[in-house]
């Protein structure tokens, strides 16, 4: 997306930076409605909410941003502060999740390709000293390893080539949401005289 157009979406501050816009009734609007009791550290955040943010820090890519969170009334610095906090750790905890999902993803394929060299190099020296005496069940077995190590290779480079790049993007986009400055703003008007 062009910057222009990005800025045609999103509001700019004075400071350069873009805003995220969230307009809610209340703090309670932020997170799953399943856990109302629970200390706001420790809440999910509405799933909404955290696809909204993403989905937006994912289209202003490296651009600097904030979150702006936009309220009928303003609530008490220390529940604002709880929930900078509880965003901020949220975010953490899926750069978490995706900073293991992308090691596992690593050590499979670090598995599948060692394991289709092995296989690889087996079915080259089974080939060499039985191919003659094989038969034709050991020529469909030995064909069959020569498609099981290509498969594993295969497995094994597509896995980093196709899935490395967005984990690693979706880490960097968590950590950003994670360190994103998140502002407050009244926005309730209050009725004049008539």
């Amino acid at each position: 997306m062009s910057r222009k157009r990005l800025l045609e979406r999103y509001p700019l501050l004075e400071d350069g930076r873009i805003a995220i816009d969230v307009s809610l009734e209340s703090v309670e609007d932020l997170y799953d409605r399943f856990e109302r009791a629970v200390p706001f550290i420790k809440k999910d955040l509405n799933d909404e909410f955290a696809d909204y943010l993403a989905e937006s820090g994912r289209e202003i890519g490296s651009l600097p941003f904030v979150v702006r969170l936009n309220l009928d009334r303003l609530p008490d610095e220390s529940l604002m502060e709880r929930v900078r906090a509880s965003i901020r750790h949220y975010f953490e905890y899926r750069e978490g999740i995706e900073a293991r999902a992308m090691k596992k993803m690593f050590d499979t394929s670090l598995w599948l390709g060692a394991g289709g060299f092995l296989l690889l190099a087996g079915d080259i020296t089974l080939t060499r000293f039985f191919a003659e005496r094989a038969g034709v069940i050991g020529g469909i077995l030995l064909g069959g390893l020569t498609i099981a190590a290509w498969v594993a290779l295969w497995e094994s480079l597509a896995n980093l080539l196709v899935n490395w790049a967005p984990r690693r993007s979706d880490i960097r986009l968590y950590r950003r949401l994670a360190g994103a400055e998140i502002l407050f703003r009244e926005t309730f008007v209050k009725a004049g005289p008539a």
